[in-house]
């Protein structure tokens, strides 16, 4: 990886690489974790030297704002859902729907954003529902030396034709007291990311199966000491 500069800043917004096949691969241009902005630059850079001759230079996408836009999830038909702080209060839920090529002005989903922070969508493929992380009411809640705080867990939608239905808390099995975001859902597997509270550099993988019964416990996806929730 020679001559690959790595940089920060305090504000993030998407870029976008097209590939000549059309496909985009999206990722945040700026980073307001230095961690996380270097675990995303050596992911970058070796997607970019394992595809170069795929992908061409990247692309900034017309309506990003001055605030910060995160975790792009891409639908089959291309619409590209993400959250951002652009609305002043927290976090939101917002889609760009592709449309003749081109990607038209980010639409609020009022029906799946709630007062608090929503964040972290992962969007099915057909569109028919959607998985992301809030800390809304209902939300785990745990004490720390400072009072009762609030986790962020997961929580899923259903799309129909009136529309989004009201979103629901996923099971024990996948939420604690911990934070949960980042869903993935892969066939019948969902994977995540947990860390404790305010501690970011603590954030391990997790996975849950989809059995006929419900979700499985989740599990470290790789070998470590697994977090205790409450601690």
């Amino acid at each position: 990886m020679r001559n690959l500069s790595i940089f920060f800043s305090p504000v993030a917004r998407f870029a976008c690489v097209k590939s000549s096949a059309g496909a985009h691969f999206f990722f945040p241009a700026r980073d307001t974790v230095p961690m996380v902005s270097l675990a995303r630059a050596f992911v970058l850079a070796s997607f970019v030297f394992t595809f170069a001759s795929l992908f061409a230079a990247p692309v900034r996408l017309p309506w990003n704002s001055r605030s910060q836009e995160f975790g792009a999830s891409l639908s089959d038909r291309g619409n590209l859902y993400f959250y951002s702080n652009r609305g002043g209060s927290g976090t939101d839920l917002y889609c760009s729907r592709k449309v003749n090529g081109v990607f038209e002005p980010p639409e609020l989903l009022k029906e799946l954003n709630s007062s608090f922070d929503d964040q972290s969508p992962f969007i099915l493929g057909d569109e028919s529902g959607i998985i992301f992380s809030s800390n809304r009411d209902g939300s785990h809640e745990f004490r720390t030396a400072r009072g009762i705080a609030v986790s962020r867990d997961l929580y899923y939608a259903r799309h129909t034709e009136a529309g989004w239905d009201e979103p629901e808390i996923m099971p024990e099995t996948i939420n604690t007291d911990l934070i949960e975001e980042n869903p993935f859902l892969y066939g019948k597997r969902l994977f995540f990311v947990r860390y404790p509270f305010g501690k970011p550099e603590l954030a391990h993988i997790y996975y849950s199966d989809l059995t006929e019964s419900g979700w499985s416990e989740s599990r470290p996806l790789f070998s470590f000491s697994a977090i205790t929730p409450g601690v």
